[in-house]
């Protein structure tokens, strides 16, 4: 099957050497490992190793006034970054966190954690996000409505409904971790929400650099966080939420840093202050390696032309590719099926298949690992393939035929 993606893997992969030379080829067979984790963990860039040197070295040289450096160069250049990948005019309006749990509890500090509070989310929500829900719900009586993201056409039509007056908070995935579709019409979820005075959070993790964004426009009145962990290859640490202009929230939760002038002052001040704008969600004292990783990822992005609308186009182009290689091999007849759209819109950027039971699942990923080299991962009895920039046609291929071969052994 021809395979002539956007992005050509081969110029590539001497930038990500230090992740792929353990994929390299030994013989005429099949590489010695197969990474189709790219939505999960895409390779760091080798550039990112002396981007960790250079934090470090802040510490070295300056000791305790490397913040200067941190919140002068560093911060400021990730928020440009993060801020022209996702369609975000204002830089400012962006903060930092070591992951997304770390930018969410701010949030939902907003409100009291009771009965009164009504909070509306999915069932299809990341652990994080559902295990913190579900213990609102459990131990501080609080109304969470999870809506059944089961049925896909009428998902957006059902979220709607859900928000009644009195609700307070919305927090839905733009694409779904687990089956990889991508909500449909979020700005009328975030006019609707917005005409009867709930905030929404959107979690757009699995849409950062891999989907175009344009926040302003689509999600104005929204929260929206996401990662660098994954498509945006920076790693651990580059986690960042998007505060709208608009908000009016004041959180119970967050660092020093939302009140940098307090340290100054003989005692704290009662009742407490606020920063203005974004940084009142501010958290504290954190480690900056995350930043300067992902800073040196998009600076190496920015220089190979590698734009989202081009990574975008790429992944799609690849995903279609694995779900007609899927078809070619007959795969169906192992009892499992593509739950992947074939339709670009609706489809995220990971192959999702339907594997029968998690138990089962589980074991296919475990073996595609353990016997065959091929990374994957599952969520409940969804397997996940995850293209990245760098792959292979070869190892799709392979990736897809020793699927084949373990299905055979997993009835």
């Amino acid at each position: 099957m021809t395979y002539n993606p956007p992005i050509d893997p081969t110029s590539l992969r001497c930038l990500y050497s230090r992740t792929l030379n353990a994929a390299e080829q030994t013989d005429d067979k099949a590489p010695n490992r197969i990474l189709l984790t790219g939505h999960s963990h895409q390779a760091q860039p080798d550039v990112a190793d002396e981007a960790a040197r250079y934090a470090t070295s802040l510490a070295h040289k300056f000791v305790d006034d490397k913040w200067g450096v941190i919140f002068g160069e560093v911060l400021p250049e990730f928020q440009k970054g993060i801020a022209k990948r996702i369609g975000c005019a204002d830089p400012n309006s962006i903060i930092n966190g070591h992951n997304t749990h770390e930018l969410v509890s701010p949030f939902l500090s907003s409100w009291h954690w009771d009965h009164e509070t009504r909070i509306v989310s999915t069932s299809s929500e990341f652990q994080s996000l559902l295990r913190q829900l579900l213990a609102l719900q459990g131990q501080r009586d609080v109304d969470v409505e999870f809506v059944s993201t089961e049925d896909k056409d009428s998902l957006t039509d059902r979220i709607v409904k859900a928000i009644t007056p009195g609700t307070n908070a919305v927090l839905v995935s733009t694409v779904f971790f687990n089956d990889g579709f991508v909500l449909q019409d979020v700005p009328r979820i975030v006019e609707k929400a917005s005409s009867v005075g709930a905030s929404v959070l959107l979690d757009a993790a699995h849409m950062c650099n891999v989907r175009m964004m344009n926040v302003d426009r689509d999600y104005g009145d929204a929260f929206v966080t996401g990662t660098g962990y994954k498509y945006a290859q920076g790693g651990e640490g580059a986690a960042w939420l998007r505060v709208p202009k608009s908000t009016r929230l004041i959180p119970t939760i967050t660092g020093w840093f939302a009140d940098f002038p307090a340290l100054k002052e003989e005692k704290y001040p009662v009742p407490i202050r606020y920063n203005e704008g974004a940084a009142k969600f501010a958290g504290a004292t954190f480690d900056a390696t995350g930043l300067c990783r992902q800073n040196a990822a998009f600076k190496l992005m920015d220089e190979r032309g590698l734009t989202v609308e081009l990574l975008e186009r790429n992944n799609l182009y690849q995903t279609k590719y694995l779900m007609d290689v899927f078809e070619e091999f007959g795969l169906r007849k192992y009892n499992c099926e593509v739950v992947s759209s074939p339709l670009d819109a609706r489809r995220g950027p990971f192959l999702a298949i339907d594997i029968g039971t998690a138990e089962r699942a589980g074991k296919v990923q475990s073996m595609l690992k353990n016997d065959y080299a091929i990374w994957t991962d599952n969520r409940g009895k969804i397997l996940r393939l995850g293209p990245a920039p760098y792959t292979l046609q070869e190892e799709l291929d392979w990736g897809m035929r020793y699927l084949s071969e373990t299905l055979k052994k997993t009835p």
